[in-house]
């Protein structure tokens, strides 16, 4: 494990593992992507609801076609 200077102010405060920043980076990157999926469900549903009943049939159907 390799470790990295923090630089603040100029000064050297702390040092972190390489390994923790890989782990923030994953978690950012997962709570990226969580958000997207969770606005599309959410784009998803609103059209749904503003559809009539036929309508809301088919596009739930070809919906779950993806999947």
């Amino acid at each position: 494990m390799q470790d990295v200077l923090i630089h603040f102010g100029g000064t050297h405060h702390k040092m972190l593992s390489t390994c923790y920043i890989v782990c923030f980076e994953n978690l950012a990157n997962i709570l990226t992507n969580t958000y997207s999926v969770y606005r599309d469900v959410c784009k998803r549903h609103e059209a749904m609801f503003s559809m009539t009943a036929q309508t809301k049939d088919e596009s739930l159907r070809a919906y779950l076609k993806q999947f």
